[in-house]
């Protein structure tokens, strides 16, 4: 049987999260809805709050061997929980919070993940056949003295999309340079009719399929 009840730990962190996102988040959803391309600067006090709190737990206790230990992704999940209700966008748009950071926090140097670990970090994934799971990639760097020899291949996407930069300093897509993807496994696929049934759509104003 599946217990879905929360600790108290885990209730008192979903509480404190809940206050956060009702009072720091929701009154500023309508504001970043109507000035989409405005920088959430508030998610930087949101983001400073939620790390005194990770740094306050303290050291894990040690528990007995072969003990079944879910704290952490239970505590994950009710804190995406009252983060996506406070505004899934804005939490989003936190810095630190991306597929970059997690990248950063687990394999960098002190050095680096307090460099690096709060700013807005991206993972660029770029090897044939890899996907999106970052556990396929294969390329290899050996420190050779003060250099650093790669050992891979890389590919770049095939169906590239013409840009231009608005007087605002704003990246807006303009035209397809290729009209065909291809995937992975070498399949082609056209994306027209897959953005034509998209546009369909009363909500939906433009679409461009990478």
């Amino acid at each position: 049987m599946i217990n879905l009840e929360l600790s108290t730990k885990h209730q008192e962190t979903l509480d404190q999260l809940m206050l956060l996102a009702e009072h720091m988040m929701r009154p500023y959803s309508r504001k970043y809805d109507k000035e989409e391309h405005s920088y959430p600067v508030e998610m930087e006090e949101v983001a400073k709050l939620m790390a005194g709190g990770r740094s306050g737990r303290g050291s894990k206790e040690a528990v007995p061997e072969g003990t079944v230990v879910n704290g952490g992704s239970m505590m994950a999940v009710t804190g995406l929980f009252a983060l996506c209700w406070g505004d899934v966008g804005l939490f989003l748009g936190m810095p630190g919070s991306g597929l970059g950071n997690a990248a950063i926090n687990a394999v960098g140097t002190p050095e680096q993940v307090a460099k690096f670990g709060n700013c807005y970090a991206a993972m660029c994934i770029t090897e044939p056949g890899t996907g999106s799971d970052s556990a396929n990639i294969s390329t290899t760097a050996v420190a050779d003295g003060d250099e650093w020899v790669l050992n891979g291949e890389k590919i770049f996407i095939t169906a590239g999309n013409k840009a231009m930069i608005d007087t605002d300093g704003f990246i807006k897509i303009t035209d397809r340079k290729k009209d065909l993807i291809v995937t992975a496994g070498g399949k082609n696929v056209a994306p027209q009719p897959i953005e034509n049934e998209l546009k369909r759509s009363p909500l939906i104003d433009n679409v461009v399929l990478i």
